[in-house]
């Protein structure tokens, strides 16, 4: 709990805090007024401020070189009246973030966001295994925001995985529920390495929260079912082997010539070259004259700030993309939406500097352990969802999209949503795996398939297209377009 010493500043910030909410205003500028008229909301947004101001958070920098841009932290530092107005805009961007579910009252989300981190922060308080690490600035509003995604996806969706950290926040009616919650933290921590600086409180915080279903693509051998195509023909790695033959009639060629290719997980065992159907593709689509753009591996998660632009803007000249090929993990999410690994590392920085994406459903999260060469460890990474994809990802018309992931296609044909995503953001075919894929099955049909998309085989006659992994219960799919083709050279 804050010093007597820090009572002044306790005051200043209550001062700072309540002009910037509206309470003490006769006209609310947050969200067009309804944020003032709501008297539960306000009353929660007063015991947030408190439940803040009691860890006493540190922070090394003034207002205006703060990257974050959090308006708890910008109100804590605020000396004067331009701070408080920055603090008030930007609460009113979260809350106009907030309000961005369908058919959804915004004072629902933005209460559930108020109590979900007033109540992170007062069990923060009490765990005393975290200190001194809870009291960090970036830790605490990194922690807000996924208080606010998770706001976000329960006020959206009717479906909702119940394990999680925030479910117990959301179910906890009194303070001993809080001081129960607090004390089986702490004595998790107390059995936890690691948490030794802020980035390992953050993971530990983090693994609290857990989507439903993991779909890791792991080193099986493909078991064909009696039913399915031989694709050998088409699994060689010699491009000159694939002659284009010509486009059949009434086929839709891709635009242009620019493909994006994919390697996010790269940095893992299971994704390495001699498993990973990346390299493969590039070399086919570069035979067959595209210009291609490969980002893999270190690319992904070295990056000081952010590196999540390799999806949202990888071409130096701004280009969309005719051919994307997406190999990595995948996975239904606590809200039933298939997402795909980014394979970036999730830290406070990152947390802040994403925080319009995770408030408003384009970006989950999710803790999964990683084998490398030399060790394991498991790290929290952002998920990309549909709304991400649909919004920000570069697709060009007619695209032809791949998506070498578990569970990136769906088994009801009227409900796949990273498909219909990338349609709805321009391309007309996308072909992908269900369930959990192998390795070995998802790079034989990955190579297989654009082998054939090079000589000429449109979409719909692709050998291989309804092949069944016995290991995995993975099936190969098509949706959209069946005579989509790739771009004469």
């Amino acid at each position: 709990i804050a010093s007597l010493n820090n009572l002044g500043k306790l005051r200043l910030f209550v001062a700072t805090y309540l002009d910037a909410t509206g309470l003490v205003q006769s006209e609310d500028e947050i969200s067009g007024g309804w944020y003032q008229e709501n008297v539960a909301l306000l009353s929660e947004m007063v015991k947030l401020g408190t439940a803040y101001s009691s860890l006493d958070p540190i922070t090394s920098n003034d207002v205006d070189s703060d990257p974050s841009n959090w308006f708890l932290d910008t109100l804590w530092r605020a000396e004067n009246s331009s701070d408080i107005q920055k603090g008030r805009n930007e609460l009113k961007e979260v809350f106009d973030l907030l309000d961005e579910a369908d058919g959804v009252s915004n004072s629902v989300e933005a209460l559930t966001f108020a109590e979900i981190n007033r109540k992170q922060f007062t069990v923060l308080e009490q765990t005393s295994e975290l200190q001194p690490y809870v009291r960090d600035s970036d830790l605490l509003a990194g922690l807000t925001i996924i208080g606010g995604s998770y706001a976000y996806k329960y006020a959206a969706y009717d479906s909702l995985a119940e394990e999680s950290f925030y479910v117990d926040l959301r179910n906890a009616e009194t303070e001993q529920d809080l001081q129960s919650i607090a004390a089986n933290l702490n004595q998790e921590a107390m059995l936890t390495p690691n948490l030794s600086d802020v980035d390992g409180a953050l993971a530990f915080l983090l693994r609290k929260e857990v989507n439903r279903t993991g779909g890791i693509r792991v080193e099986s051998v493909y078991q064909p079912s009696p039913d399915n195509e031989d694709i050998s023909f088409w699994t060689g790695t010699d491009t000159s082997q694939y002659p284009f033959l010509g486009n059949p009639p009434g086929s839709i060629p891709t635009g242009g010539q620019n493909a994006l290719v994919l390697n996010p997980m790269g940095y893992e065992n299971v994704f390495q070259e001699s498993t990973n159907e990346t390299n493969a593709i590039e070399s086919i689509l570069i035979a067959r004259g595209f210009a291609v753009e490969k980002f893999e591996s270190l690319q992904f998660y070295r990056a000081h700030e952010t590196n999540l632009e390799i999806f949202t803007n990888p071409s130096v000249d701004n280009s969309e993309f005719d051919v994307i090929s997406i190999v990595s993990h995948g996975m239904i999410t606590s809200t039933d939406q298939q997402a795909i690994f980014s394979g970036v590392f999730v830290n406070p920085q990152r947390l802040q500097a994403h925080q319009e994406e995770l408030l408003s459903g384009e970006l989950d999260t999710y803790n999964h352990p990683i084998n490398y060469s030399n060790g394991s460890a498991e790290r929290t990474i952002f998920l990309l969802t549909p709304k991400f994809v649909k919004n920000q990802m570069k697709v060009a018309p007619n695209a032809i999209v791949y998506l070498g992931i578990c569970d990136g296609s769906s088994e009801d044909e009227l409900d796949n949503m990273l498909a219909d995503a990338f349609m709805d953001n321009g391309a007309q075919s996308v072909l992908g795996y269900t369930n959990d894929v192998s390795t070995d099955f998802a790079y034989q049909h990955g190579l297989a398939t654009f082998n054939q998309l090079a000589s000429g085989v449109s979409t719909g006659d692709i050998v291989g297209l309804g092949n069944i992994d016995l290991a995995d219960n993975a099936e190969f799919k098509l949706f959209g377009a069946t005579n989509a083709v790739l771009s004469p050279s």
